[in-house]
């Protein structure tokens, strides 16, 4: 499920994910029923984080050095995150380089 208009700014239409077998909800739906969160920036307090389902697991830049009331928001709402701004760059995790 992606978020309709989601890749606007970015200049992804809603009909390219649509070509690639993506399903395009509203944002509320994305929220009730992802177990899974790719976003790019961390989510924030005192809104998203509290519309995760219970268990699920977050992937973004975090910065968790910087927001440490973040990590500790996903911590205490049963939510995994990975921050991606975390993994290193080197070689062997070229797989995994997030500005890729």
């Amino acid at each position: 499920m992606i978020e309709r208009g989601a890749g606007a700014e970015a200049q992804f239409p809603d009909v390219a994910y649509e070509k690639a077998g993506a399903t395009m909800v509203d944002v509320t739906q994305v929220w009730a029923e992802s177990d899974i969160m790719l976003k790019v920036r961390a989510p924030t307090e005192g809104g998203e984080i509290q519309k995760f389902k219970k268990g699920a697991t977050s992937i973004s830049f975090v910065y968790p050095r910087q927001n440490e009331s973040v990590v500790k928001a996903l911590k205490e709402a049963g939510v995994t995150s990975f921050a991606m701004d975390m993994i290193p760059r080197i070689s062997r995790a070229q797989v995994f380089d997030a500005l890729r």
